[in-house]
């Protein structure tokens, strides 16, 4: 679930996170010197004990109109522990970024 929690004023209180039944994974770019940037994590799989993230990055045309401000993009998003086929991913387990395309 999305939402523009960030750019609301006042921001609404964080979401409950029960931690036994779900987990949250979070891609960040870092700093960038203007807006038009952005990371969407596009799909997790739980493959031979290791949790996949896939992610796209997003970046401005060169010359294209932007704000010129510091961001920090990011996306985090909130999952089962509970994988379709009935596994249960465990606490710690190891996590393995990979870029789309």
């Amino acid at each position: 679930k999305e939402t523009d929690a960030g750019r609301r004023v006042p921001a609404p209180p964080p979401p409950t996170i029960d931690f036994a039944t779900h987990f949250v994974v979070a891609a960040f770019m870092g700093q960038k010197r203007s807006g038009g940037f952005a990371i969407t994590i596009t799909h997790v799989r739980y493959e031979a004990g290791t949790l996949v993230v896939t992610y796209r990055e997003r970046v401005p045309p060169r010359g294209g109109f932007v704000t010129m401000a510091l961001t920090s993009p990011y996306h985090i998003v909130k999952l089962s522990r509970q994988t379709p086929s009935g596994q249960t991913i465990p606490k710690g387990v190891p996590v393995r970024f990979e870029r789309e395309g």
